[in-house]
């Protein structure tokens, strides 16, 4: 079946209606990716920076309360004379004291020169003033102490299992120094590693992880702990392999961003940083920002367009069906306002112009024709129409040329000649 141009031309407006749909849709898909994109890294950095200050609300307490037990004029005079049974007694009642306000109501205490650790928590069930055991360099279970006296400074958290107590957690290592400077000791509490977790690195938002690495990007905690990196003072002294959220990122370049990301914080160049990275595979909007006071970054990392009612990211599809009904009402009307644009302007015209053309054909010498306008239909229109004027004005030169030229044969047929006069026939014609 042939289509007339009325029918291609609607043809034509489906399919830039469908193409322009699709165009569209595509253009909106990656438009509110941009959005999305861009509401995301301001939710990362708000969020990085209050889970900063949550987690400085349950560490920062602990952290202080080490330092304190640290400087302890009572703990320094015992580290100097430690077989002095008063001096111990007095230790161990100021060690107690304090263990009253850490957060998992424990302590413990490691001197450099006899090796000897004490340890105590609400189980008891020991004699306060015996070490629960003693420690040796040589041992790599036991060598956690003696870096810690080497490379600490002043206080440092490690992520580590005590082989000795069976216990894992969130070490709060403070180093005891002498009145020349020298570590001689270590002491400080540890937080159970599930309730950091539950408390630090838990989201209450849909979507949204914490995670905490240290300097070289060791995984300090996480919500999977199979990933954390257990022991890693240990571990960075002595150059081991360690579980680094490196690891995780698909990307080498998105290491390398990471990494000068995590520079300019420490450096003091930035409060916050945000970043796109693919973890394991999953795109995430991740915020990050440095805490000095443990010497680890925070990092919030959301999927785009995850998140519940209560602070969640935009999701694309929330608003889909809007904009798509919105898009196909705006083509649609285009559609419509072309398909009248192009009834009035080309086909109606053109309709005209082709019964003008079949009235000619049918004999009509000068059928009613008008179109003023400057465009190819308006010049095709008056050229047609000059051409049938020409055609009816020749018609009408050769009928009356017809008609001289039968008159003259008559009057050939009836009169003689040479003398004009009627001739027989004529005679005969006339009578």
């Amino acid at each position: 079946m042939k289509l007339n141009l009325h029918s291609r031309f609607l043809l034509l407006f489906g399919t830039i209606f469908v193409l322009g749909g699709a165009a569209g849709y595509q253009f909106f898909v990656w438009y509110a990716d941009e959005v999305v994109s861009v509401l995301g890294q301001r939710f990362a950095e708000r969020n990085v920076l209050y889970e900063k200050s949550k987690i400085l609300s349950i560490v920062t307490r602990e952290v202080t309360l080490a330092q304190k037990m640290a400087s302890s004029p009572v703990l320094k005079d015992w580290v100097a004379d430690e077989p002095d049974g008063k001096a111990r007694q007095r230790a161990i009642a100021e060690l107690e004291d304090f263990r009253g306000f850490f957060r998992s109501r424990s302590y413990f205490f490691a001197l450099a020169a006899s090796g000897n650790y004490y340890y105590n928590d609400d189980s008891g069930g020991h004699a306060l003033e015996a070490p629960r055991y003693t420690s040796d360099q040589t041992e790599q279970k036991d060598c956690w102490i003696y870096v810690t006296l080497r490379v600490v400074k002043d206080t440092q958290l490690n992520v580590d299992t005590d082989r000795h107590l069976g216990l894992t957690k969130v070490w709060i290592n403070a180093v005891v120094r002498d009145g020349q400077g020298n570590a001689v000791a270590v002491t400080g509490s540890g937080v159970d590693l599930s309730d950091f977790i539950r408390s630090a690195v838990s989201s209450p938002l849909g979507g949204a992880a914490n995670i905490l690495i240290d300097r070289n990007g060791a995984i300090q905690a996480h919500q999977d702990v199979s990933v954390i990196d257990f022991a890693s003072v240990r571990k960075a002294a002595g150059k081991e392999s360690q579980s680094t959220l490196f690891d995780l990122l698909d990307r080498p370049l998105e290491a390398d961003a990471l990494r000068r990301a995590m520079a300019s914080l420490v450096a003091g160049e930035h409060e916050v940083q945000t970043l796109e990275l693919r973890v394991q595979g999953r795109r995430q909007l991740t915020g990050l920002v440095w805490v000095p006071e443990i010497q680890w970054f925070v990092l919030t990392m959301t999927e785009p367009g995850a998140g519940s009612t209560s602070s969640a990211l935009p999701a694309a599809t929330l608003f889909l069906p809007a904009a798509s009904l919105f898009l196909a009402v705006v083509l649609g009307l285009v559609l419509l306002g072309a398909a009248i644009i192009l009834e009035r302007s080309v086909v109606r015209r053109l309709a005209r112009l082709d019964l003008a053309a079949r009235s000619l054909t049918e004999g009509n010498a000068r059928p009613v024709l008008s179109d003023n306008s400057p465009d190819e239909i308006g010049h095709l229109t008056r050229t047609f129409k000059s051409m049938a004027e020409r055609i009816a004005n020749h018609t009408e030169d050769l009928e009356r040329q017809v008609a001289e030229r039968t008159a003259t044969l008559e009057e050939m047929a009836h009169t003689d000649f040479l003398t004009g006069l009627l001739n027989r026939r004529g005679v005969v014609l006339r009578l």
